[in-house]
């Protein structure tokens, strides 16, 4: 708000509302009792009246470095604010669009769209912005109805002109802010169809009409429907692209190639029948709703192949085409922002990189108009977070998503009905069929106790037996059972890392999980390094170290969630042996902080020194 050029300073809520509705009623007399019900509504505080007083106050100083002293007046138990043609741009606003209205009705629609965008260039953000009050909603809501309205006469006009082209920004950002408002869609269908993108303009209808059903149970009205019944019947001119800058947003059809780019399935998939029965049952469901799973699992535990095995036999059943996306969640890798994958997965399905939205919202809802009434599977890999992933739903019933992560993300399950499909160990039996796949049946019934000992060396991680298998069949000369020697006696991540693929070593498999805990949880997954046994609970960890039962299971919670431990039962945990020897890593390189061994008893059982921080006692027997 200005007086005489210079700009008022009201920051309190309450002074912006006192000015706001006397201005909505300038030059009448608002009586203090309407102020106060425009307030507060039916329940007033006793100071009410006392303090519109002061908000009047406040208001008249403020604007008395202008024409203050007769702007504001109190009079007849109210007040009244005085403002003269010119003043008020809400005033200004709607007699440039009543001028429109009449130019626009005498055939001159040049000059009536140029007074309408002279009308809707006197907007400057949202109506009411930053008044607090009663009122406020409801007059915020019929201030952006005008200025709405305006904006979709003017949209009429200018594509009488013949202007759909230049449209189709300002119409793009328009519909993506109200997408519920179908005369805006219904002009932005014909806007595309008239740029020669007629395929996209259907999709887009499609897109309004499942929005309509799913959000008010309605049925498109007579602005969609006739939208609709043009591109169908062609009866939408196609206009010539435009020069200069808007060029490049210049109507082009997008391709009908249908996407493909799942990457090859695994060669030597084994098991997990239980999870693809599953995952045919969520995805493959016939019945309305959203087909959305997360596979979530450790690191090297298969999540990847199990997803790529089920997208590859399912293919069939999306014909509109299967989008893949790498999210980058490993360690040392940038991961994908939402931003970044929007813009991946609309250039793939089509959208000319110019036509890319800038803003992630923007993009989401271009992305989820393009997949309606497609049925398209789109696999997520290796997810980071909930908030880069919940852009990319799909938000239809017609399209799957498989997504893929190292981390539960609930807050999908909870809020966007994603299924959770937890991913873990092989069993002893599908272990030992991933090695009869990888060395050939003959091989594993001849040494098959070193076979069976090979699966519990790699903690049947299928990850570690794949890399295990490789090196055995690489060099047959050498027996499994030396191999399972190496694996327990020396460093068996080390051993079991691939020289020309350090994507695939489990060191950095684990780097990221254990790189997202806090610090705390950090130093208590060392810790279990040196535990003895396979299982535990959380007072058994607690009085080892010195910690609280609550916290020592909020930090256990931690770490099974980034599937550093595994609860099998309630309140007992246990740890691979790989994870284990993990922890026992990131000791060696945290000792001068964190706990060390200091030796071991003849019993066998392992002596800790502990920091104060951790316990009280500095030796404990573990």
């Amino acid at each position: 708000m200005y007086a005489d050029e210079r700009q008022l300073h009201l920051q309190r809520p309450q002074h912006r509302a006192v000015l706001a509705y006397l201005l909505l009623n300038a030059n009448h007399v608002v009586p203090t009792g309407q102020v106060i019900d425009a307030l507060w509504g039916e329940a007033p505080p006793a100071s009410a009246r006392a303090q519109v007083q002061a908000c009047v106050s406040h208001i008249r100083r403020a604007l008395s470095g202008g024409k203050g002293g007769g702007v504001l007046i109190s009079q007849a138990g109210g007040y009244r604010i005085v403002v003269t043609e010119g003043e008020l741009d809400q005033a200004d606003f709607a007699r440039r669009v009543r001028e429109a209205r009449v130019i626009a009705a005498d055939g001159n629609l040049a000059s009536a769209a140029d007074l309408l965008r002279s009308a809707l260039a006197l907007w400057r953000g949202m109506p009411l912005g930053g008044a607090r009050g009663a009122f406020v909603a409801d007059a915020a809501a019929a201030l952006q109805e005008q200025r709405l309205a305006a904006h979709e006469e003017l949209i009429d006009i200018e594509q009488a002109l013949g202007r759909h082209t230049q449209l189709i920004p300002e119409l793009s950002v328009l519909v993506s802010e109200n997408p519920l408002r179908e005369r805006l869609s219904s002009q932005f269908i014909l806007a595309l169809a008239s740029a020669g993108r007629s395929v996209q303009a259907l999709q887009f209808h499609n897109a309004v009409k499942l929005r309509l059903a799913d959000e008010l149970g309605l049925e498109p009205g007579p602005y969609l429907a006739a939208a609709q019944l043009r591109v169908l019947r062609r009866e939408v001119p196609v206009g010539k692209p435009p020069s200069g800058a808007v060029a490049n947003l210049a109507a082009r059809e997008p391709s009908q190639v249908v996407p493909a780019q799942l990457p090859p399935g695994p060669a030597s998939f084994v098991g997990r029948e239980q999870h693809l029965a599953r995952l045919d049952e969520v995805l493959l469901d016939p019945t309305p709703g959203a087909r959305a799973v997360v596979l979530s699992g450790t690191a090297g535990v298969g999540k990847s192949a199990l997803a790529l095995q089920w997208a590859h036999r399912s293919v069939d059943r999306f014909p509109g085409g299967q989008l893949y996306l790498d999210l980058r969640g490993r360690a040392g890798r940038n991961e994908l922002s939402p931003s970044a994958a929007l813009g991946m997965l609309l250039r793939s399905l089509s959208v000319p990189a110019a036509d890319v939205p800038a803003r992630c919202q923007e993009a989401a809802n271009l992305y989820r108009s393009m997949l309606a009434g497609r049925r398209v599977l789109v696999l997520l890999d290796d997810a980071v977070s909930v908030d880069q992933v919940r852009p990319l739903l799909s938000g239809c019933s017609t399209s799957a998503v498989v997504i893929t992560s190292r981390d539960h993300l609930v807050g999908l399950v909870a809020r966007d009905g994603v299924q959770p499909v937890p991913v873990d160990l092989f069993t002893p039996e599908e272990s030992r069929a991933l090695l009869v796949r990888a060395l050939g049946e003959r091989r594993v019934n001849d040494e098959s106790e070193a076979v069976d000992a090979l699966a519990v060396a790699c903690a049947h991680l299928p990850l570690a037996l794949r890399i295990a298998a490789a090196k055995i069949a690489r060099q047959p000369q050498r027996s499994i059972a030396r191999r399972v020697a190496e694996l327990r006696l020396g460093d068996a991540i080390a051993a079991l890392a691939i020289e020309d693929d350090p994507e695939s070593r489990l060191e950095g498999a684990f780097d990221r999980s254990y790189g997202s805990l806090s610090r705390a949880a950090q130093r208590l997954f060392r810790f279990l390094g040196h535990l003895p046994g396979d299982w535990f609970t959380a007072e058994a960890v607690a009085a080892l170290t010195g910690g609280t039962p609550i916290d020592t299971v909020s930090l256990l919670n931690q770490l099974a969630a980034a599937h550093l431990v595994y609860e099998r039962a309630p309140g007992l945990f246990n740890v691979h042996r790989l994870l284990r020897q993990y922890a026992r890593m990131r000791l060696a390189e945290h000792e001068h902080t964190g706990l060390r061994p200091v030796g071991t008893s003849g019993c066998g059982r392992v002596r800790c020194q502990m920091p104060a921080a951790i316990g009280s006692d500095p030796t404990i027997a573990v």
